[in-house]
């Protein structure tokens, strides 16, 4: 994806789509964002930053998202409890898409062990990321730093330093594990976050688990596991 060539046409194609000032601007955010993450396929934000970014509220944020869904310009899955939301950029330079691809409730990805519910054809939802899709797009040869995975600068600084952990242990960061780590540390609070990255770089472990016993005295332990190996 060219992001000069991508603005460009995005301004030709205002011409012909009215939208809202609140939808253009949250559009110009997430390129920036999307740029700054590498041009991965699937990114994750909080509704929190991107209302801050925006200096607009929730319900403007949930309008201006729902617009750009409908006009086939973004793809989004609302997260999970308090899991980030999950972005991807409709680029230009893609095959003509149909107006039955990029209306409300189309159903953009299929996962092959999912059963589609009906909240899937939700306006603007996303289906479970299909494996083969996303790693057809690796992002090995990338340097994670810089990149903004969480709010909290100090959990940030550690994912960052997992990741690099990982290059270094041969484990791809593809756009799917990425995106599954994340998602996976969203349910836990900043502290316990910490806590379980920091064991995982400590013992040289490519993926991140729970907490046992006697591990940290400053954090709530964690009941169910977090994850297995990537």
């Amino acid at each position: 994806m060219n992001y000069i060539n991508e603005i460009n046409t995005f301004n030709i194609w205002l011409q012909g789509n009215p939208t809202t000032a609140n939808a253009q601007a949250l559009w110009y955010k997430l390129m920036s964002y999307c740029n700054s993450f590498c041009w991965i396929e699937y990114f994750t934000l909080t509704n929190t930053r991107l209302a801050e970014d925006l200096n607009i509220s929730r319900q403007s944020l949930d309008r201006a998202r729902n617009e750009l869904c409908q006009k086939g310009r973004i793809e989004y899955k609302k997260g999970a409890g308090n899991q980030c939301g999950i972005y991807s950029i409709i680029s230009f330079d893609v095959t003509t898409r149909t107006q039955s691809d990029t209306q409300c409730g189309h159903n953009l990805i299929h996962s092959a062990d999912t059963v589609r519910t009906q909240s899937d054809t939700q306006c603007g939802s996303l289906n479970k990321l299909d494996k083969t899709k996303l790693n057809k797009k690796r992002d090995t040869n990338v340097s994670p730093k810089e990149k903004a995975f969480f709010e909290n600068l100090d959990v940030n600084d550690a994912f960052i330093d997992f990741l690099e952990l990982r290059k270094r242990l041969k484990a791809e960061n593809t756009e799917r594990a990425i995106v599954l780590l994340v998602n996976k540390l969203e349910k836990y609070p900043d502290s316990v976050k910490i806590a379980m990255i920091e064991k995982s770089i400590e013992n040289s472990w490519k993926g991140i688990f729970e907490l046992k016993p006697g591990d940290s005295q400053t954090v709530k332990q964690p009941q169910e596991l977090l994850g297995t190996y990537i």
